[in-house]
């Protein structure tokens, strides 16, 4: 059972209805989500979903994906330091846990281990959407736990609205001494044509935590990091919105890997080419075509003293293709197909997963029917995945079906209520498979089961929207059960003088529940004093009463004022942490903690309204925390207080 305390930051989100939004003449949740293929909005799905973007992306961004997102009700990271840090949802995360770049995956190492970055995050992204819950029919079994779809707008869709449009930052963070610049500009060439160029650059020393929060000092070594990356695009875009274009982007990061006393680093590097269109072809049965086509080449060593020890390579193209049927009454929807190729190796005395090429092959159809005050929405997806590891004589194939159904009733214009079931099945990975030694970076050795199976989930997520003119609120509570749900798990032996994690399957069912909340107190939904409220809380556990799952996120709460004006924008909040004493045999618990942040945007120009200088300070009291779901939480807690400086302008 939850909390009290948890219990009692649900009841205050009910009793204040609202949604935090973004601050802008632009109502979020008329946002489309381009993750659909339907570009539905917020308020059209019946799963949660969350759009980062304007403003409310501003105040948020961090240098990782994962840190950038943990605000947001449901979301946490694996924190594995500055450098790398990749989404949990709902407690699902590596695998799990779909990371898009414009809408194809990251084509990385990321979900090998929480060591590896996601490559090609930059801070010059435009916006993020999260879809909460299993959304496997439209990105494959990677995505049974939720989608983080990164947007950075480097293939133009559409003309700019003037010759030139563009947008730069600089930023300075005093707990680390961390320097960040980044710029973008879209440009039209001629009627027809735009093109695309943006880049951004970070550097920062080993960051500071508060006193306590390690033994014998203050500063968690090994944790500096530089990063760049830069790409460029070009589109031809026609008079009816279609559209075919192209980038290419290049990361570079280099970063170190906490708590390691020989001074591990890793170096990054990775180049990518993408190819994105669509053709509005209004025939009688099909109105659009999507195409999207992504090819990457990854590569990061890992540094022992500079030198070279474990080299990861991972090669490999995804493609996909989405046609939009013309609606037949009140029915409309989508059908597609997406291959995916992987050629991962990794090279060195601390290899530790064999050679291996993936192959996979998935259909979906997607449909919805408007009944008037109810929609409902469907579909089946269908996929095959062959794993083949030549170099230790091992293969497997998998074919699974996996569905769901959902439904949106709308009591009345501001009350709507939401419901979703689904059916997914996700296959192991090559590295969940067939890993066998010493992983220098997680301080482990992993062992693999190669007969493992494919885990099913079925799942059910209820929720309520509400809106008025000074308030809204969303909330959502969800179940899943999974059969064969597959986790690494500490056995509490060593080899190679290092503590052994094998993956395992186990029965395992998961829930909880997330809501946040936005009231006006002053002014109106665009403008003013409002105040944010948000709680989410997951439990998971082994079936029968055999134990806790590890690594879980705890319960977590934020209230928070924001004042919004022409003139400058402030705002404050406390962020709440609970404990996590619900643990896995050989993992040890977590103390909960208490941060206060604020920020202060200033636009002091009338005539540049759109220069603004920022303000942001984090862990205002210089709190000590740890994040449950980090490997490292123990040698990496969370940074102590940092003041952050910037300047931006869009242009």
């Amino acid at each position: 059972m939850y909390s009290r305390t948890s219990l009692a930051v649900l009841a205050l989100c009910l009793a204040s209805p609202a949604l935090a939004q973004e601050h802008a003449d632009k109502d979020l949740d008329e946002i489309v989500v381009t993750s659909t293929p339907l570009n539905e909005t917020r308020e059209t799905l019946s799963q949660g979903v969350s759009v980062l973007t304007g403003d409310d992306l501003k105040n948020r961004i961090e240098g990782t994906i994962g840190e950038t997102l943990t605000s947001l009700p449901g979301v946490s990271s694996t924190f594995f330091g500055p450098g790398a840090s990749r989404p949990i949802i709902r407690g699902l995360g590596g695998d799990r846990v779909e990371v898009l770049v414009n809408g194809l995956g990251a084509i990385d190492a990321s979900t090998v281990s929480p060591d590896h970055a996601v490559a090609g995050e930059s801070l010059s992204v435009k916006s993020v959407e999260v879809i909460r819950g299993p959304n496997t029919l439209l990105y494959g079994p990677s995505a049974i736990g939720g989608v983080v779809n990164i947007i950075d707008g480097r293939i133009p869709t559409q003309m700019p609205k003037d010759i030139v449009d563009g947008e730069a930052r600089l930023t300075y963070g005093t707990n680390a001494d961390e320097r960040t610049a980044a710029g973008a500009v879209t440009f039209g060439l001629g009627e027809q044509f735009a093109g695309h160029l943006d880049g951004s650059w970070r550097k920062a020393d080993d960051y500071h935590v508060p006193e306590g929060a390690l033994p014998g000092g203050k500063v968690v070594e090994h944790s500096a990091l530089k990063a760049k990356n830069g790409s460029g695009g070009l589109s031809w875009i026609g008079q009816d919105g279609s559209y075919l274009g192209a980038a290419v982007s290049r990361t570079d990061s280099l970063y170190g890997v906490p708590g390691e006393e020989e001074g591990v680093q890793i170096d990054l590097g990775q180049t990518r080419v993408d190819l994105m269109g669509e053709a509005r072809m209004d025939t009688s049965l099909i109105q659009a075509a999507r195409m999207r086509f992504a090819w990457a080449d990854y590569k990061h060593a890992e540094l022992e003293d500079g030198e070279t020890g474990t080299t990861f390579h991972n090669k490999g193209w995804q493609g996909r293709l989405e046609l939009v049927q013309q609606p037949m009454g009140n029915l409309t929807g989508a059908a597609g197909v997406q291959v995916k190729y992987r050629n991962f190796d990794s090279v060195g005395e601390e290899a530790v997963a064999p050679h291996s090429k993936t192959k996979q092959v998935g259909g979906f159809l997607l449909e919805e029917y408007d009944l008037g005050a109810v929609s409902l929405q469907g579909g089946l997806r269908l996929d095959h995945v062959d794993i083949d590891a030549n170099d230790i004589n091992q293969s497997r194939s998998f074919t699974g079906l996996s569905g769901s159904i959902g439904a949106i009733w709308d009591l009345t214009e501001d009350v709507a209520l939401t419901a979703h079931m689904s059916h997914t099945r996700r296959n192991p990975t090559a590295e969940e498979l067939y890993s066998n030694g010493p992983h220098l970076a997680t301080g482990a050795f992993e062992e693999g089961d190669p007969a493992l199976g494919s885990e099913t989930a079925n799942g059910i997520e209820g929720g309520v929207r509400l809106h008025g003119e000074r308030w809204a609120l969303h909330g959502q509570v969800y179940y899943t059960d999974y059969n064969g749900f597959i986790y690494e798990a500490d056995t509490g032996e060593v080899e190679d003088d290092l503590p052994v994690r094998r993956f395992a399957a186990t029965d395992a069912h998961f829930y909880g529940f997330e809501a946040e909340s936005d009231l006006v107190l002053i002014g109106t939904m665009q403008g003013g004093l409002h105040l944010h409220l948000q709680a989410d809380a997951v439990r998971a556990g082994m079936s029968g009463g055999n134990g806790h799952l590890p690594r879980i996120p705890p319960f977590t709460g934020t209230a928070g004022l924001d004042y919004i004006s022409a003139l400058f924008d402030a705002g404050a909040e406390v962020a709440y942490t609970a404990k996590q004493d619900r643990v896995a045999e050989f993992e040890t618990p977590t103390d909960d903690h208490t941060f206060v942040n604020a920020h202060l945007v200033v636009r002091p120009f009338q005539a540049m309204p759109d220069l603004e200088l920022g303000l942001r300070v984090k862990n205002l009291f210089n709190t000590v925390g740890y994040t449950h779901t980090s490997f490292l939480k123990d040698v990496a807690p969370l940074a102590g207080r940092d003041v952050r400086f910037s300047v931006g302008t869009t242009f």
